[in-house]
């Protein structure tokens, strides 16, 4: 799995980089892997927010969340996008073609 950052308004760090590749393992567990994996941290005006865009195989999806600290944000966040992979993998799961008799 492929993981980029970007850094809109405040500087690279290496403290949430390393927290990330930390918490990464939530969205590991699925089958259906994510290929690439896009963490944005921005901070304006006070306001600190976090997106998580994931792609792979069959899936593109997003999940943001706006919290007081990154740490946080990346927590919930991560939780958003564990429960629609888990939503997806449900419905992938349960999707069988029809049986012939």
């Amino acid at each position: 799995m492929r993981i980029d950052f970007k850094f809109r308004h405040l500087e690279a760090s290496d403290e949430l980089t390393s927290y990330v590749s930390e918490r990464i393992s939530k969205l590991e567990k699925f089958e259906m892997k994510p290929v690439r994996v896009e963490f944005t941290f921005t901070h304006e005006k006070g306001s600190k927010r976090v997106d998580i865009h994931v792609r792979g195989d069959h899936i593109e999806m997003h999940a943001h969340c706006e919290a007081e600290t990154f740490f946080e944000g990346i927590d919930h966040a991560l939780d958003k996008m564990a429960k629609q992979l888990a939503k997806k993998k449900s419905r992938v799961q349960s999707h069988k073609a029809p049986k012939v008799s």
